[in-house]
């Protein structure tokens, strides 16, 4: 049963309803060759997919060898990524519906956590809690990944305002009718990441409609204090 903190029934609803990217994104597949290079022994390497839906960034992990665990709260995404993941016979996969605030695994439990656009679909309190988390489950020196939006992105300021920066169903652009969403500064990341040494955050720009529009988004790394 999900302690839902942090999980949000809408995104059974979503995954249900709509298809997902099959691939993992380039920032992420940059940001594994850089910090885990030619890692003797991969299985012995373990990375959380905080937040793994249909399982892209799963299956990437899963096939470069990597013990991967995906954790989610959707019935449905968690099925989705199983099954991709057992017709192409990866068997160094775990599965797992929970909730991200109160995850069930023990301190110290992974070597890197992956946090693509998952967090940030929550109030900043609920954020901070589950960065909180993050830092009691890597280990001394594990490494952390994270892709968010910023303010400066379209769809910022539409749908019902909950809080400063964040927003209930955004009515415009690729964060539309998700749910909350809340979109960060640099300050606020700052503070998301204060348990954290060797904070990098880097943007992204992608437009769209023929560059009318655009989002940024934080592309962001650390590591855990030792």
């Amino acid at each position: 049963m999900l302690c839902n903190k942090s999980w949000d029934p809408v995104w059974e609803e979503i995954f249900s309803n709509h298809e997902w990217g099959k691939y993992p994104s380039e920032e992420l597949v940059r940001f594994m060759a850089r910090n885990f290079p030619d890692v003797p022994e991969r299985r012995k390497k373990y990375v959380l997919d905080a937040g793994c839906g249909a399982g892209s960034s799963l299956w990437y992990l899963a096939r470069e060898g990597f013990s991967a665990t995906g954790l989610d709260g959707s019935h449905t995404a968690l099925a989705r990524a199983k099954s991709r993941l057992i017709k192409e016979s990866l068997n160094n996969f775990s599965t797992i519906r929970g909730d991200l605030v109160c995850m069930p695994f023990a301190d110290s439990s992974f070597d890197c956590i992956i946090d693509i656009s998952a967090v940030h679909q929550n109030r900043l309190d609920v954020m901070k809690a589950v960065y909180k988390q993050f830092a009691r489950l890597l280990k001394p020196g594990g490494k952390i990944f994270a892709m968010m939006p910023s303010t400066n992105s379209w769809g910022y300021g539409t749908g019902e305002k909950i809080e400063e920066n964040t927003f209930r169903n955004v009515c415009e652009g690729p964060y539309r009718n998700l749910g909350t969403t809340h979109f960060s500064t640099r300050e606020e990341l700052e503070c998301l990441l204060s348990d954290f040494s060797a904070v990098s955050l880097e943007t992204i720009t992608r437009t769209f409609e023929g560059m009318k529009r655009e989002i940024k988004i934080w592309v962001i790394s650390a590591a855990q204090k030792s």
